[in-house]
């Protein structure tokens, strides 16, 4: 009788088998085995049992272990009786039935020496051919244009090293924002210069030209001569009149803007903006412009 129940894992193939234990028994004998849920009494598979070629009185079939559902264990029972004929009908008088336990149960996988171990060889044979198979599986990428990593790194690096160049320290501008808002407030506070009034100038050798044109008409050789004489004679006033009036002016302007060291020409501020006329009406101004 057997004692402990042989553990086997799902699906493993284990054998059943039946021996007639009188060996000067040479009847045939036909050995039918039924499997059994033993705590559902469930018949999981009926199997004859074949007889084996070099042991007349072994009988013996190999099957396949059922499933595990609850996953702690499954236990079974095989079966086998002793029939004396082909059919399976009657059964044998000398012989009691034989029964064999199979406790199903997936077994903890055990690396290395003690109770139990694996084939690594197979271990490693399956783990290669599933990677294979995911690998093959996995699209292959776009071939990458070839890029100018090169040149695209010596660029990187002559940039951080005009980053590196930069001063760290930021460069205060208040002290010359603060001068230049002073020079703005000096150029704005400058006088205009005074415009220089030579209307009455004008006016006086307006009508000593009047007297000599009538001259002129009367005697015009004379009046001619006197007239160059008068406009030599105008010449000299109104240069010493103008040199008068540069003098001034310049000193006026040099004591204003020394400071502020600007140039000005001092003969824009002497030139006059009117157009000479050849008229002599009374009610046109007089261009003195030739006279200095």
């Amino acid at each position: 009788m057997q004692v402990a129940p042989s553990q086997i894992s799902p699906s493993e193939a284990f054998d059943v088998w039946y021996f007639i234990k009188n060996h000067t028994d040479s009847t045939t004998y036909y050995i039918r085995a039924l499997v059994y849920d033993v705590k559902t009494g469930e018949v999981l598979a009926t199997v004859n049992l074949d007889q084996s070629p070099t042991n007349s009185r072994l009988f013996i079939k190999t099957l396949q272990a059922p499933a595990d559902p609850v996953g702690y264990g499954r236990n079974i029972v095989a079966i086998a009786t002793v029939y004396t004929d082909s059919g399976y009908t009657t059964k044998s008088q000398d012989y009691e039935e034989q029964e064999q336990y199979f406790l199903i149960k997936t077994a903890p996988v055990v690396l290395g020496g003690g109770g139990g171990g694996i084939d690594l060889r197979a271990l490693k044979e399956f783990i290669e051919e599933t990677l294979d198979k995911k690998l093959k599986a996995i699209p292959k990428p776009k071939d990458f244009p070839n890029m100018p990593f090169g040149e695209v790194l010596i660029a990187i690096g002559a940039i951080q090293r005009d980053i590196d160049r930069v001063p760290k320290d930021a460069t205060d501008l208040a002290p010359v924002n603060t001068a230049l808002e002073a020079l703005k407030a000096q150029i704005s506070d400058l006088p205009e210069p005074e415009k220089v009034d030579l209307s009455h100038l004008a006016t006086s050798i307006r009508e000593v030209l009047n007297e000599l044109q009538t001259l002129r008409r009367d005697n015009s050789h004379a009046a001619s001569s006197m007239l160059a004489t008068m406009q030599r004679s105008m010449g000299d006033i109104a240069g010493g009149i103008s040199d008068k009036i540069l003098s001034l002016t310049e000193k006026a302007l040099k004591d204003l803007m020394g400071r502020q060291k600007l140039v000005i020409p001092l003969d824009a501020l002497i030139k006059d903006r009117e157009n000479p006329t050849e008229e002599t009406s009374s009610k046109e101004e007089f261009d003195v412009k030739h006279l200095m």
